[in-house]
């Protein structure tokens, strides 16, 4: 059994070769900044701020929390009033929305949170965007803070109790998330509410439909589909029913194949 999960992520990872990650652009009343979102690395964290962001969840709340020389803090659904009590302590609605990557569904529950995605080692780096949570597992919903620092201490996996998986990078506009950080505040909230007038999403291919997608995207998805389906289902239970000994080399031929196969349609990749 052991023997098929090796195949399995190896195939896995080789299958996941990624196309262009989508951008947020972010519009507040301090000024606009653009980050790419890593669909490609956290999907599940990615597709539900992309999901909260499409729907509107975010529009006209504030940053409730700027630091400056650390972060700023927003995506409580409290911030509307700026002057409330409980901004920071909230998340969006119990549900359900869609793996963008997967296609798969993910839950969101007791209270809006999502599962903890500690897959990708993307440090907490100047103008990287991280999941905000209570500090106990899976407790990240809608919050998230814009690192103005190296915040090496909340990686998830720098062995600290703070666990906070980046999910994306600022692109343009780092001047405004310094500016947002340098405003004068009270108890870290700023004087004057920082508000976002609205995220809107671009470069999103559905690689389910092929909505939203070029023609040269479409072509090379339905390439990767179709080399990720049967044939690879029936070669890794072919290797898995060999014996210990013939397995090594085969699987090395078997995977050189594939990434030839792989690199060929990142030919495809490459003229996008």
């Amino acid at each position: 059994m052991w023997r098929r999960h090796i195949i399995i992520s190896v195939v896995a990872g080789m299958l996941l070769t990624a196309y262009a990650n989508p951008i947020a652009h972010f519009e507040t009343s301090e000024g606009s900044f653009t980050a790419e979102i890593y669909l490609d690395r956290v999907p599940r964290t990615a597709s539900n701020f992309i999901d909260l962001a499409q729907t509107g969840f975010y529009d006209q709340l504030t940053f409730h929390r700027v630091i400056d020389g650390f972060m700023n803090q927003f995506g409580c659904p409290y911030s509307k009033d700026p002057t409330s009590s409980q901004a920071g302590t909230g998340g969006p609605p119990d549900g359900t929305f869609v793996n963008l990557l997967t296609g798969e569904t993910e839950t969101r529950s007791n209270g809006g949170n999502i599962v903890d995605e500690h897959t990708s080692k993307d440090s907490n780096v100047p103008f990287s965007l991280s999941m905000a949570n209570t500090g106990q597992p899976n407790s990240g919903g809608s919050q998230f803070f814009l690192n103005v620092a190296h915040n090496s201490n909340l990686d998830w996996f720098s062995g600290g109790s703070s666990k906070h998986p980046v999910f994306g990078q600022v692109l343009t506009g780092m001047d405004v998330a310094t500016k947002i950080s340098k405003v004068k505040t009270s108890g870290d909230k700023p004087l004057v509410p920082i508000v976002m007038k609205g995220i809107s999403i671009s470069g999103l291919c559905d690689a389910k439909t092929y909505e939203g997608c070029s023609e040269k995207e479409e072509k090379y998805l339905k390439a990767k589909a179709g080399l990720s389906s049967a044939g690879i289902k029936a070669e890794v239970e072919r290797l898995t029913g060999m014996k210990a000994n013939k397995m090594a080399s085969t699987q090395a031929a078997w995977i050189s194949q594939r990434i030839n196969l792989l690199n060929n349609l990142d030919k495809v990749k490459e003229e996008l």
